[in-house]
């Protein structure tokens, strides 16, 4: 379910989850479109809906070959608990240097058609970490394979694993083995994310 939409006039990015009913956006942009395929986009849903005000195509105009899955509103929501928790923590410990945080960001040069973070920290427009909440089932080379695609691109990539995960101590003590942590999106510590000071040195090369 897509959050992210842009404005044909401005090409700003617009957040749908900013807005309370899908007339406040139609008023305010009037045309807008996908980020990935450029296709028309129409918001949905808000007030009594169980969703939250989000962007949708025409039933199967989306050309893009970017990955995409039809996600939950338990993965939904716990993105946008995710990300608002980093933006209150950078608030409360600033940087030198500003980072913006990100929700549903789009590379197209990572992996083989480019892929889309849940979210994605960035200093001076660069993306330095991501974040992945995960909930379904999901092979473990996907996993590394992920991992390494933003590696590869010098970003680093976080994992919040949700549902049955939180009891598979199988996969937990595989995950830990593998990368040395493991986290859910509601396991709020300042261990999610890197270092204020190490942020505010970063610099891609």
């Amino acid at each position: 379910m897509p959050w992210i939409a842009l404005d044909v006039k401005t090409n700003q990015r617009i957040k749908s989850y900013d807005f309370k009913t899908s007339y406040e956006i139609r008023d305010m942009y009037p045309e807008i479109v996908c980020p990935d395929c450029e296709k028309k986009m129409h918001p949905r849903a808000g007030v009594m809906s169980a969703r939250r005000v989000h962007f949708a195509h025409n039933a199967g105009e989306c050309t893009s070959k970017i990955e995409r899955h039809p996600f939950s509103i338990q993965h939904e929501e716990s993105v946008l608990a995710l990300a608002f928790y980093i933006e209150k923590f950078f608030s409360q410990n600033p940087t030198k240097i500003p980072i913006t945080v990100e929700v549903e960001y789009r590379m197209p040069t990572i992996g083989q058609h480019g892929r889309i973070a849940d979210i994605a920290l960035l200093i001076n427009n660069d993306v330095i970490e991501v974040h992945e909440v995960q909930y379904s089932d999901i092979v473990l080379d996907v996993i590394k394979g992920r991992t390494n695609d933003y590696a590869d691109q010098g970003i680093e990539c976080r994992w919040h694993f949700g549902g049955n995960y939180i009891n598979n101590e199988g996969f937990k003590s595989w995950f830990v083995k593998e990368f040395g942590y493991f986290s859910t999106p509601f396991h709020w510590v300042e261990e999610l994310v890197v270092g204020a000071n190490n942020f505010s040195k970063t610099k891609r090369s």
